[in-house]
């Protein structure tokens, strides 16, 4: 089939936010001082949310607890009902992820949409947003990462430190989620996303690890660096296709620049227009991002996929 990009989005009233950086260190992104939404949020003091489902407590799950696909295959051993919202994950080593459960808890194992969040930012945030636009493919899971040196520890945000520890973090939950969940989390088809930071980060951790990630999914940040050569190696790292969200009219410039690229080494790509969010995602990411992630991981297989229309 002919290459053809996606647009997916339309443009509407601002949600504005700004956070200004006292201090720069290698990541120039800021921000904004609200949720994944854009909405402003003055939060309560507090620290790493507690764990409620510790390992001797975890109620059985009765649904799903016969089969891997519902029917008269192996039993899956028993474990606790998957979150509908966002939930810590306890992970050996770091700081607790956020995780959230598929939509529909069947069909298992159910793939991982794994997403890195922002500099000055918190997990629960993604996985909030992530869960309405992704929860159709599986799993939710954000890494948390570390304190940022330039928040308080009452405003409760978040940075990583760089691929080699977020890597290392990664590969860390992705093993809590599969002890927690035995039988129900599944390593193929998996989408790297990433906010800002998380997304200036998401193509070289798809280098490091080849097969790993078969799909991108990059919002506002990471387009800069998505020349051929870079395509050439993420193509040869196993990633099949691409999606990028971009509200900055600089960065929607350079996403369009991008598809073409993306699609001339043969991967798929969705290009989502969030125009007027300001440095954060709109309003309606949770069905774009659900319409362009799912038209990404079913058209990516042949290069191509075809245009959505908003």
């Amino acid at each position: 089939m002919g290459h053809r990009s996606v647009a997916v989005g339309r443009s509407g009233p601002a949600l504005v936010g700004a956070l200004l950086c006292a201090a720069l260190s290698w990541v120039a992104f800021c921000r904004i001082d609200g949720d994944a939404r854009g909405r402003v949020e003055q939060p309560a003091p507090r620290s790493v949310p507690a764990i409620a489902n510790g390992p001797a407590a975890r109620p059985s799950v009765a649904s799903d607890a016969g089969s891997a696909d519902g029917g008269g295959g192996p039993a899956l051993p028993e474990a606790p009902a998957p979150p509908s919202r966002p939930a810590p994950l306890r992970v050996l080593g770091f700081a607790p992820a956020s995780h959230v459960g598929p939509d529909d808890a069947s069909g298992w194992p159910r793939p991982v949409v794994v997403v890195l969040h922002g500099n000055y930012d918190r997990p629960e945030w993604e996985c909030d947003t992530w869960k309405d636009a992704a929860g159709f493919h599986g799993w939710i899971l954000c890494p948390r990462g570390v304190r940022t040196p330039w928040a308080s520890l009452s405003e409760d945000r978040w940075t990583y430190r760089g691929r080699g520890p977020v890597r290392r973090e990664i590969e860390a939950a992705l093993g809590s989620l599969e002890d927690r969940y035995p039988g129900r989390v599944s390593r193929d088809d998996t989408v790297l996303a990433g906010f800002s930071l998380g997304a200036i980060l998401a193509p070289g951790l798809a280098e490091a690890d080849p097969g790993a990630y078969p799909y991108l999914f990059l919002v506002e940040g990471g387009v800069e660096k998505l020349d051929r050569k870079r395509l050439r190696s993420l193509s040869r790292s196993g990633v099949r296709g691409i999606g990028l969200a971009m509200s900055a009219p600089g960065r929607i410039r350079l996403a369009r620049d991008a598809v073409a690229r993306i699609l001339s080494v043969g991967m798929g790509a969705v290009f989502v227009d969030m125009r007027g969010a300001g440095h954060g995602y709109r309003g309606d990411f949770g069905r774009t991002g659900r319409e362009g992630l799912g038209r990404l991981v079913a058209g990516a297989s042949d290069g191509g996929v075809a245009e959505v229309e908003p």
